[in-house]
């Protein structure tokens, strides 16, 4: 994929930094406390509030290029480099790595591990990712979600670069963990008596603003995975959008807001970190309006207009993942919905569209919905309801899960259909842009046909399927000329549309194409729609299947056939033969999806929940009795400029919010080429 031009220095190895006289002089007096702060390999596991002298402790707001600092690299999950000593629990001793200030910034500071695979990023280049992240991750983050509290008092975000993240990847994967923030770093290292209180400390914490990023690895030291200095330069800003998010998320909870809940569920704090990467490329492309920076312009893109824009290099950094993984979902949706409960790239990528659909049926500024999505003291489905009850604009009013039915249509109909604009996604041409990119390996993305997965519907036979809550199946036919055709949808075991489902007919063909029918399901009878063609041609439609059930895990058996249809017209063959992208196309069967064309194109996926579960079950058990102390602690820091007690961030019941991505979505070997 091309990468961002920069007009930066061209990186060099860097060379070895000759040891200063200070640290030559205090080897005697390290030798004491090696076992706390190992110069070379990091093996400390002693609170670094109390040992470990000779280095600093935290970041300062007068810190330079060269200063030295103490990180704890302690991951659960992570490389036994990463994890010496016993424990990988959030508060666990720490790890203490010796890091080193690579760059600084007005609002950012680089710090890289001294441990990192050598022949890395110079600091010159570390300086331009300081400045982007000046000149595109802090005003579109902070202008749609807020601003940090600063919690080491030093003014600015830390990005560290360390090995540890290169370490949750297993080796030979088709995807990578590109970075993470960890809730544990907002907590106090050590206990404090405040009053008649005592606060519990965390002696895990970092005690700054930080989130955890790719380092380079241009040989595969780390699990054999090769991550080379092009490949860092690509995808670090828009990681460092991603991460910023959950910090910001993170600390309006814990020390701004009064919520029950110091964390959001996982699937929507991914996606707004998947908006943030969004709203990013919006600005880096010049497609932000003035004064909004990162805001859409609802421009329906399409994949040429990206090309007569020179946008290719934005969207290879900021936006093409998100196209990947809502590829990804698009091939699934039956059992992935924008609220299951995990982050998978399915999930990702389904939460990401929607939240981009609400912010554009919203009709307002994008951050008129992010901001209050953020600030708010509730939490899921249920904070998402109360938001866009206040700010949906002239769809407020319309329930939260006819949101989602409308959104599963248009994830149909958009591009292939004039229809109401309730089912229709303003920002992006979807069946464009998924489709007309062409790759580095000479193929089209997504094979050049639109991933999304279809039931064909055959007369008079029934087809029984199980969707998980938010989840939508996609059924497509044809109607014979002068014929009245109809689709019937029951629940399994009983003649009765499900309580929870909800049925769209889309005519896509004919005299009344982007007409819309819907029928939401009573549960007192068979859920029947019906389409009439009096025209002298067959005509096409799909039947949209949407389970409005929440939670994701409420899944639900239903029944469908039809009476009086045919194939459909024009539909993709299922042999894996290669097909160009054309509007009119009705989609690919689930059947085609497994043919050599489609697979071609995609990469494996190696899912990252299991990395992100570990993490966030360390913290969840372990910080969530201190997230009121912490308050109370940080507002008496505040109060009387003493911070001297404090660790770094704090994130709580999400703690761990990664960034997964697939291989082939921006990485070596599956590039956008003009």
């Amino acid at each position: 994929m091309s990468a961002i031009r920069l007009d930066r220095p061209v990186d060099r190895p860097a060379g070895r930094r000759a040891r200063t006289s200070f640290l030559a002089g205090a080897l005697a007096a390290l030798a004491s406390v090696v076992a706390a702060c190992s110069d070379s390999t990091g093996t400390g596991t002693t609170p670094k509030d109390t040992t470990c002298a000779n280095y600093s402790c935290s970041v300062t707001a007068t810190a330079s290029v060269g200063d030295t600092v103490l990180f704890n690299v302690r991951v659960p999950g992570g490389a036994a480099s990463d994890n010496v000593g016993p424990g990988t629990g959030a508060c666990d001793a720490p790890n203490l790595v010796k890091s080193r200030v690579a760059a600084v910034s007005n609002h950012a500071v680089i710090v890289v591990d001294t441990r990192n695979p050598t022949n890395g990023l110079t600091d010159a280049y570390y300086a331009t990712i300081a400045q982007s992240f000046d000149t595109l991750v802090w005003p579109v983050d902070t202008r749609h979600f807020g601003t940090p509290v600063d919690v080491d008092n030093n003014g600015r975000v830390i990005a560290y670069f360390t090995r540890a993240v290169n370490g949750l990847t297993p080796a030979h994967s088709q995807s990578y963990v590109g970075g993470f923030f960890y809730s544990r770093d907002l907590f106090p290292t050590v206990s404090k008596t405040i009053g008649n209180a005592s606060f519990q400390g965390c002696a895990g914490s970092n005690a700054a603003e930080l989130f955890y990023l790719l380092a380079p690895d241009p040989t595969g030291v780390v699990n054999g995975n090769v991550r080379d200095t092009a490949f860092i330069r690509r995808v670090s800003v828009g990681t460092m959008a991603h991460e910023f998010q959950h910090l910001i998320s993170a600390e309006r909870r814990l020390f701004v807001l009064d919520a029950n809940s110091y964390d959001e569920e996982v699937w929507l704090n991914e996606g707004m970190s998947h908006i943030a990467e969004e709203l990013t490329f919006y600005r880096s492309a010049n497609y932000s309006p003035s004064g909004e920076p990162g805001q859409s312009p609802r421009a329906d893109l399409t994949a040429q207009a990206i090309y007569d824009a020179n946008a290719i290099s934005p969207l290879a950094a900021f936006g093409f993942q998100n196209l990947a993984r809502y590829s990804y979902y698009l091939a699934s949706t039956e059992t992935y919905s924008p609220y299951t409960e995990n982050d998978s790239l399915e999930t990702r990528g389904a939460t990401w569209s929607f939240l981009r659909y609400t912010l554009d049926r919203a009709g307002s500024t994008d951050s008129a919905l992010t901001y209050p999505l953020v600030n708010s003291p509730d939490t899921g489905l249920v904070n998402l309801a109360t938001v866009i009850a206040a700010h949906g604009g002239t769809s407020a009013g319309v329930p939260l899960d006819t949101w989602f039915r409308d959104w599963a249509v248009a994830n149909y109909a958009d591009g292939l259909v004039s229809t109401a604009s309730q089912y229709a996604q303003p920002s992006w041409d979807f069946r464009s842009v998924l489709t007309g990119f062409k790759l580095t390996d000479g193929t089209y993305f997504n094979g050049g046909i639109y991933p999304l997965a279809t039931r064909t519907l055959a007369n008079g036979t029934a087809q029984t399927l199980s969707l998980t809550g938010g989840g939508a199946a996609y059924f497509v036919f044809s109607v014979p000329a002068g014929s009245s055709a109809a689709v019937t949808v029951t629940g399994g075991g009983a003649n009765a549309l499900p309580t929870t489902t909800r049925l769209a007919l889309v005519q896509t063909s004919g005299p009344n194409a982007g007409a819309v029918t819907t029928v939401d399901g009573p549960g007192n009878g068979a859920g029947t729609v019906s389409l009439a063609n009096s025209s002298g041609a067959a005509i096409n439609a799909a039947l949209v299947v949407f389970n409005a059930a929440q939670p994701a895990t409420s899944s639900q058996t239903v029944i469908v056939i039809g009476t009086s249809i045919a194939a459909p017209l024009g539909s993709v063959a299922s042999s894996g033969a290669s097909v160009a992208y054309t509007r009119g196309r009705v989609g690919p069967t689930i059947a085609s999806l497994a043919g050599a064309s489609f697979s071609a194109s995609r990469e494996p996926v190696m899912s990252d929940a299991a990395v992100m579960r570990r993490l966030q079950a360390s913290s969840r058990v372990t910080l969530a009795p201190r997230a009121m102390a912490v308050r109370a602690l940080y507002q008496h820091a505040r109060r009387t400029g003493d911070f001297s007690a404090w660790a770094q961030q704090r994130y709580v019941p999400g703690t761990v919010k990664g960034l997964v991505v697939p291989v082939g979505a921006g990485t070596t070997g599956g590039g956008v080429v003009h």
